[in-house]
């Protein structure tokens, strides 16, 4: 019986800004897209090791990999903060099911971030807890992420195969599959609406 439901918070419960911003920054400095793809992930990796690296650090160091000149640290966060925009049909549709289900949040995302979502979209009344890829050292990535997932949750009394993890990333999902969770692949709230009924049958 499903008892808990984890989602992910980039691309489900808000939009995920990185593409946005890093093709705004492709036109704007004339830079391969890619290659701000290859810098931007590079750097998620060690941000991960290395939780104390605050969000100012982490912004001059893309900049100063990336090579854009004249760019400041706050220039990037509002641009960042200007294409993330909260998916306000996911939160209603959480808001329903917490009625009946345990919520939890999956996310990859650093710690100042993380902060800054749970503040600006009052997140904390509709989540249990999180599971934040700086918490563990691992993002969803890794399969020890999952793992070490699994067993936070069997502290609480939930099981894999008693909760449903919702994301928009199929490789993800498959590293949950693998712990034994139920999943589901984000597309739409009404899609997902209808994956959520075939798996709990309500």
């Amino acid at each position: 019986m499903i008892k808990a439901i984890i989602t992910d918070c980039m691309g489900v419960v808000v939009s995920s800004p990185k593409q946005k911003m890093l093709m705004e920054l492709s036109v704007q400095y004339d830079k391969d897209l890619e290659d701000l793809n290859v810098v931007w992930k590079k750097l998620m990796e060690e941000v991960y090791k290395n939780p104390n690296m605050t969000e100012e650090e982490l912004f001059e160091q893309f900049i100063m990999n990336a090579n854009l000149q004249g760019m400041s640290p706050n220039e990037l966060r509002k641009m960042m903060d200007l294409f993330m925009v909260a998916n306000k049909e996911m939160l209603q549709w959480l808001k329903e099911k917490k009625k009946n289900y345990v919520l939890f949040m999956a996310s990859n995302n650093w710690k100042e971030r993380a902060e800054y979502l749970r503040k600006k979209y009052s997140l904390d009344s509709l989540f249990e807890d999180y599971f934040w890829g700086f918490t563990s050292g691992v993002t969803k990535s890794s399969q020890e992420y999952f793992d070490i997932l699994k067993e936070s949750l069997a502290k609480k009394g939930i099981h894999p195969e008693d909760a449903v993890m919702i994301d928009n990333k199929k490789e993800y999902l498959e590293r949950a599959k693998k712990a034994g969770f139920q999943t589901i692949l984000f597309e739409t709230v009404a899609k997902l609406e209808q994956d959520f009924q075939k798996i709990t049958g309500v």
